[in-house]
């Protein structure tokens, strides 16, 4: 009985082996001189192999044709047979010329070449095959004609010696694992047909599988790229492990084609410095850019909706990144680590921050979180010592567990009106901590036991500030009742940007409306003007809702006021109509009197006021260019000089236009000649006349 079954599974596995029982049709020698095996399909000629004995060495040149019982084939596929691709396993293999008739690179046609060292895939071909190339260690450049459509999964999975690739126009596919572990690969240029590249397509991921427990022996294990036991250490007894190396990279470029980025696409790739993602991504994939340590930009397209979870983390040396406006979601730790990551705009359209999106990111100094987030997921921010203050939009219903946790250098949190729900040590260990707003009018729920407290080591003494109306529900709530000063009313008045100089604020308390604001200027600089206009300083303002304010700071340059960093120059060209009004156009005069310039903009009218040579209207300088005719002096530009004549023992000033002195000159007896080395408008001021404009054109 047990004859008869061993007989009848014999059979069965005879059956089930496609064309195994003829490896090949026939051989012919090639003209570079080995023997080729090869069999007839559809008319057409494939090259096989011909089991395990046949290894082909040098340099091999494939015919477009063969000749089998006196009839000619076209020679099309390097197929796969008896086990193995058309030439696995030929490490004396050096070269390989593939003729134009061949259609298609089969299954592990090349798969473990390691001595080939180039390739040249014509034209004529369509697909390279699954293994196509895999292994093939001494390949340093490929070439892929115009006409391939597709690259399989594996094709040159672990070509470590690989350094370019040059991918032709009509490839719409690049397969999974495609160019895994190809270490030495340092550019790669993505056509924009392409539309798809698969999970790990360019990974550079040395890895190590292990089976077996953690603690026994002995080991089973396969290891790739020098990677031994010891790079390792182990945790708990899993009885198998996958774990990444970092590999190289390079710049790459992903077209507007592209849908999708697969998952672990380029995984590792730590020499890879930038990316710019086209308008066409829709998707990241999970682990898309995981462990790339030198990644300094990323730039992602619009279309994008989903970046993965770990997308990527890891990625320590990426400095900032812009998150389009159609992302909706913010992967599971998708920037976890990234401790270099100084800036980050996230698109109004996220609608989640995942758990662990932003862990780590130590070097984050601030973050703007748009109205459209309705939740921050647990450990979001957790670790991001580098943040100082953080506002939660209103849109925002529940913060996480851990969600802030540990950011010792955030001193100010605004929490939205709509949170209901804080998670525990959301905010715990945040040590830097000075105040607290919270516009909710019920007060967030969250644990009140100590030591799972949303604001646990956070000082009790610093003041939160809530809607008056909620005041007693927040002092005596479970979880709020541990905080102590209550003093200030929701609605409050914030800075904005203010350039040479800061604002101190007293803000308004519940039963004080009022604020007071103090402006007070850098050194060598002056307070103009609030940003609404108002010029008191200090400043009494009552405060009836959220209100955000920007100052405004001057400094006198040679006779020219720059307010904000901006000045403006040329006046006297301006059309006199005396005591006539003009009909209003924005930024046009409208108003003169004789001897008085007066300005009207956006429909309101400035009287202005003289300081030295300058005409000062409400926030705006204009530098006189009267002519100096009263001198002779005569002013023209020749070969790109400005050149001053008449002008004998006056001290001669050139600036540029925002005011800024290049070069000062006095003659008795010369003209004076000033190199500019840019056409342009600049500033001439000769003794203490005014100013006037000389335009330089070559």
């Amino acid at each position: 009985m047990k004859q008869k079954l061993t007989l009848f599974s014999l059979l069965l596995a005879m059956l089930a082996m496609p064309r195994m029982a003829h490896a090949y049709t026939f051989s012919a020698v090639a003209p570079s001189g080995q023997t080729l095996y090869y069999n007839i399909a559809n008319g057409y000629a494939e090259v096989v192999s011909p089991g395990t004995n046949n290894y082909v060495t040098g340099d091999l040149i494939i015919p477009n044709t063969v000749v089998y019982n006196e009839t000619t084939y076209v020679v099309k596929v390097l197929a796969y047979g008896l086990g193995r691709g058309a030439f696995q396993g030929c490490n004396g293999l050096t070269s390989v010329s593939i003729p134009d008739s061949v259609t298609s690179i089969g299954l592990s046609a090349f798969r473990y070449c390691r001595g080939l060292t180039s390739v040249s895939i014509p034209d004529s071909v369509t697909t390279i095959g699954y293994y196509a190339f895999e292994g093939c260690t001494g390949l340093t450049s490929v070439s892929i004609g115009n006409s391939v459509t597709s690259i399989g999964n594996y094709a040159f999975q672990g070509c470590t010696g690989l350094t370019s690739v040059s991918i032709g126009n009509s490839v719409t596919t690049i397969g999974n694992y495609a160019f895994q572990d190809c270490t030495g690969l340092t550019s790669v240029s993505i056509p924009n047909s392409v539309t798809s590249i698969g999970s790990n397509a360019f990974a550079l991921v040395r890895h190590i599988e292990y089976y077996g427990s953690a603690t026994g022996s002995p080991w089973g294990a396969r290891s790739m790229n020098g990677v031994t036991e010891s790079d390792f250490v182990f945790s708990d007894s899993t009885k198998h492990y996958l774990l990444a190396y970092l590999g190289a990279g390079g710049n790459v470029t992903i077209p507007s084609t592209v849908d999708t980025i697969g998952r672990s696409a380029f995984q590792g790739c730590s020499g890879l410095t930038s990316v710019s993602i086209g308008d066409s991504v829709t998707t990241i994939g999970r682990s898309a850019f995981q462990g790339c340590t030198g990644l300094i930009s990323v730039s992602i397209g619009n279309s994008v909706t989903t970046i993965g979870d770990y997308a990527f983390q890891g990625c320590r040396g990426l400095i900032s990144v812009s998150i389009g406006n159609s992302v909706t979601t913010i992967g599971y730790s998708a920037f976890y680590g990234c401790s270099g990551l100084t800036s980050v705009s996230i698109g109004n359209s996220v609608t989640t921050i995942g758990p662990e999106a932003f862990e780590g990111c130590s070097s984050l100094t601030s973050i703007s979180i748009p109205d459209s987030v309705t939740s921050i997921g647990n450990h979001a921010f957790r670790l991001c010592t580098g943040l100082t203050s953080i506002t939660i939009p209103n849109s925002v219903t529940s913060i996480g567990d851990y969600a802030f946790q540990g950011c010792s250098g955030l001193t100010s949190v605004s929490i939205g009106n709509s949170v209901t729900s804080i998670g525990f040590h959301a905010f715990s260990d945040c040590t830097g901590l000075t105040e607290i707003h919270s516009l909710a009018t019920v007060p967030p729920s969250g644990r009140s036991e100590e030591i799972y407290s949303p604001f646990y080591a956070v000082n009790t003494s610093i003041p939160v500030y809530v809607p008056c109306a909620a005041r007693n529900a927040y002092m005596n709530s479970t979880l709020w009742s541990r905080f102590t000063n209550y003093p200030i009313v929701t609605d409050s008045v914030s800075i904005g940007e203010s350039y040479h100089g800061s604002v101190d604020i007293i803000q308004p308390t519940c039963n004080n409306s009022e604020a007071t604001l103090t402006a007070i200027p850098d050194e060598g600089y002056f307070f103009d003007h609030w940003s609404d206009g108002n010029t008191d300083n200090p400043r009494t303002l009552t405060v009836t809702s959220d209100t955000t304010l920007s100052a405004y700071f001057g400094r006198l340059v040679h006779d020219t006021i720059i307010i904000h960093d901006t000045t403006y120059v040329a006046v006297h060209d301006t059309t006199v109509v005396t005591d006539t009004v003009i009909n209003t156009v924005y930024d046009t005069v409208t108003i003169v009197q004789t001897d008085t310039i007066w300005l009207a903009l956006h429909d309101t009218v400035y009287v202005p006021q003289y300081i030295h040579d300058t005409v000062y209207i409400h926030d705006t300088v204009y530098v006189g260019v009267d002519d100096v005719a009263t001198l002779n002096a005569k002013v023209y530009v020749s070969q790109g000089q400005v050149v001053v004549e008449g002008a004998e023992g006056n001290v001669v000033e050139l600036y540029d236009a925002v005011g800024r002195l290049m070069a000062t000159k006095q003659d008795n007896y010369q003209p004076l000649r000033f190199d500019v080395h840019a056409n342009g408008s600049y500033l001439l001021k000769i003794g203490n006349y005014p100013a006037r404009k000389v335009v330089v054109t070559r």
